[in-house]
């Protein structure tokens, strides 16, 4: 499976609004998860707030791989995912600080930021779901099914 990545690029405006609206809404509850997180004494919600701030990095790239040459283009999947091992490893520094001086996490806190992430994801990939065989970009935020291969021409 080749990598098309010179080929990377937000072809349409609403690309471009869906993209933007994507990252308000993740960079929106990254401040809110983080916030809760700290509140609620959870490194679980500490870790999704993360998630969302990786989430809304990837859409960040995306948007900027617009007006870069094909280098950046390429590496924008790896600053992801460095992104991504370097808050993996922030969280569980975080879960063993907690194992040390001990927290009680608030649980109805919880449940609520994790009912408010979920519609804010659900929300997104509804929005991307149009999207989700063009560019590798937007092909980046599905799970490719069995066969289903990440060069694949847009259809």
């Amino acid at each position: 499976m080749a990598c098309e990545c010179s080929n990377v690029s937000v072809q349409s405006e609403g690309e471009r609004a869906t993209l933007r609206i994507a990252l308000g809404l993740n960079a929106a509850m990254f401040v809110i998860g983080t916030a809760a997180g700290l509140w609620a004494q959870s490194s679980g919600l500490m870790a999704d707030a993360l998630d969302m701030l990786a989430d809304a990095s990837a859409y960040a790239l995306a948007l900027l791989a617009v007006s870069h040459g094909a280098v950046f283009k390429r590496n924008a999947a790896r600053w992801s995912g460095s992104l991504l091992l370097v808050l993996g490893v922030g969280i569980v520094l975080d879960v063993v600080r907690r194992g040390f001086i001990g927290s009680e996490p608030l649980g109805p806190a919880m449940m609520a930021f994790s009912l408010a992430s979920l519609a804010v994801n659900v929300t997104v990939l509804r929005m991307l779901d149009k999207f989700r065989h063009g560019e590798v970009h937007l092909r980046a935020t599905w799970i490719p099914r069995s066969g289903e291969q990440w060069n694949r021409e847009p259809t």
